[in-house]
């Protein structure tokens, strides 16, 4: 990671969604990539992602997506 990035719990840029594999911190610093909701479904139920209300994720990732 460079010096002048922030760490984001979620990443988009265009067309592609990834979120931070919280469980990894502080020793690493990993993005997952979601491709579906199933994917999403899965990373909020092993807690891969934390702090943020399910389905606010949900619905963002939908909007992303679905546009």
């Amino acid at each position: 990671m460079q010096p002048d990035e922030t760490l984001k719990a979620i990443r988009y840029q265009r067309g592609s969604l990834s979120i931070l594999d919280q469980l990894k911190l502080p020793d690493e610093i990993i993005y997952i990539s979601i491709h579906t909701v199933d994917d999403a479904w899965k990373a909020i139920h092993t807690m891969t992602i934390r702090g943020i209300n399910p389905k606010d994720f949900i619905k963002r990732y939908k909007k992303l997506i679905f546009k």
